[in-house]
């Protein structure tokens, strides 16, 4: 009988441990991840930095977004180009589960999906040319259409209420190492932010 209390008691830790809690915060972040011929990703993975190998370097940037513990229905950001205007984006490609995108994503832009997320979601990725080995940053940025600008989401309870999210990351092309650098108090305030 013991035995099996015990095991009861294990199973009951290990699926809570299992289960994710969500941050009190949102995150939007840049990644390189693989092309659309690739899997659709379930989670943000990949590098932060971008080197150029010649010629015109492909990456795919995929803009991923981790909604605070009230869900997400919708989010509004502005990709910043780095101002050495080495970086020519191609073709963007959204997540199929988008109902509705207004704007463009280096002027701002507002993104809808059709169901309440509760974890890591892509919107977009795009294939992109890093056109130097000069060292820049793209970032995430308010959207300055937004009045007043905002960098943000809509949550998943009517009357959809909207809530700041925080950069997590960005993309670094040409870093000068392999180090990424974080944008929250420099990446250990955003870890410990999701505990």
């Amino acid at each position: 009988m013991k035995k099996a209390l015990l095991i009861a008691v294990a199973i009951l830790f290990a699926a809570a441990a299992a289960h994710a809690v969500l941050p009190a915060e949102g995150y939007i972040g840049l990644f390189t991840g693989p092309s659309s011929d690739s899997p659709a990703q379930t989670a943000p993975s990949g590098q932060s930095g971008v080197w150029y190998a010649g010629e015109k370097t492909t990456f795919y940037m995929w803009i991923w977004v981790l909604p605070s513990a009230n869900g997400m229905r919708a989010a509004e950001w502005m990709i910043q180009l780095p101002e050495e205007d080495n970086v020519a984006l191609a073709d963007v490609t959204g997540n199929p589960g988008l109902t509705l995108d207004l704007g463009t994503l280096t002027d701002g832009i507002s993104a809808v999906f059709e169901t309440c997320q509760t974890d890591w979601a892509w919107y977009f990725y795009v294939e992109a040319y890093l056109l130097d080995d000069v060292s820049s940053v793209i970032k995430v940025v308010e959207d300055p259409t937004a009045q007043p600008p905002f960098l943000g989401i809509a949550t998943c309870s009517y009357p959809y209420p909207l809530e700041n999210i925080l950069p997590f990351s960005y993309l670094y092309m040409n870093p000068a190492s392999d180090v990424y650098i974080g944008t929250k108090e420099m990446s250990w305030g955003a870890i410990k932010s999701l505990f």
